[in-house]
């Protein structure tokens, strides 16, 4: 039985293709593409699927097409040249409404139509795994050392809402203060401070995300060369948690982790992690003579006795 059918350029925000070969070897004389991000195909209930697509690259490069129900993809096939290609998969969905969304990669055209047939009730099994693909595609495990900070960069929008103990933070700047402002559902490739207990934390996908236009954070996906002069999240025996500036033009930072960069504070080796009531309170940016932090990065009005950071250099008093 099929469920579904529907030329590419008729659904809605679908990009259109309708010139030169696209015309000619499409139905309807036009083709359609996803403009940005991944569009949505339509909704299906749960049940096991035959999904088939007419895919048209117009240049020898061909382009990656995909389908995803939330963050699980659930097919990808590329054209390799400018002919039509025609393809199928047999696809299971697990919750009661799926999303079927499509995306692509390389260059931006096209699918000619597509049309799914239903193959009646999946078994116990297929319906387990795909309930496990979905939970794996649609969950991210973050991880907190005994530093209680960790920096983060996901490759998926996550919400932490329900996320007990575990509070996230963007960077922003205003003058010559750096404030760390608590955030709760933050955009894919975002980066972000982390503050818990150390422990692992099972953080879900959001659905709609906070503004993140002002955060200074840079965050990466893969390991990066990150070069002199930017601040990274920094512990050990003798220096508190804090963001300390690299001097080595080599320097890599992780992947799926976060930094600040240079311009955020050009004159400062150290900017350090206020322990208040509150949580994180802002910091000075600027090289002030006279701004003192205690080893575990709090900001005091004068040393005493004792090992301190001030202007970015421990002195011992």
């Amino acid at each position: 039985m099929v469920v579904f059918l529907a030329e590419v350029e008729d659904i809605p925000d679908m990009g259109i293709v309708n010139s030169g070969n696209a015309e000619a070897r499409s139905s309807q004389r036009a083709a359609g593409y996803s403009k940005s991000g991944n569009t949505l195909v339509t909704n299906l209930p749960q049940g096991k699927y035959k999904m088939t697509a007419r895919f048209y690259s117009p240049t020898s490069a061909g382009g990656t097409y995909k389908f995803y129900t939330g963050y699980r993809e659930i097919w990808a096939t590329t054209t390799g040249n400018s002919n039509a290609t025609d393809a199928d998969t047999e696809v299971v969905l697990a919750n009661s409404d799926n999303e079927i969304l499509l995306g692509q990669t390389g260059y931006t055209a096209a699918v000619d139509f597509i049309y799914i047939q239903s193959l009646g009730t999946p078994t116990a099994e297929e319906l387990a795994a795909a309930q496990e693909a979905d939970y794996n595609a649609n969950h991210r495990t973050v991880t907190i050392t005994d530093a209680g900070y960790a920096t983060y960069c996901s490759d998926i929008a996550l919400d932490f809402t329900s996320v007990t103990g575990l509070t996230a933070y963007i960077a922003t700047v205003s003058g010559e203060k750096v404030s760390f402002t608590e955030i709760t559902r933050i955009p894919v490739e975002t980066g972000v401070l982390l503050k818990g207990a150390a422990k692992d934390y099972d953080v879900a996908a959001a659905n709609t995300t906070d503004d993140v236009s002002e955060n200074k954070f840079v965050g990466v996906l893969e390991k990066t060369v990150v070069g002199s002069g930017a601040f990274v999240l920094y512990k050990d025996d003798t220096h508190p948690i804090g963001f300390y500036k690299t001097n080595n033009d080599n320097f890599e930072v992780g992947a799926h982790t976060a930094y600040l960069p240079a311009s955020i504070a050009t004159s400062r080796a150290f900017i350090a992690i206020d322990n208040t009531a509150s949580g994180i309170s802002e910091v000075n940016t600027t090289q002030n003579t006279g701004a003192i932090y205690n080893l575990n990065g709090v900001r005091v009005e004068k040393a005493t006795k004792g090992l301190y950071i001030i202007n970015g250099k421990k002195v011992l008093k």
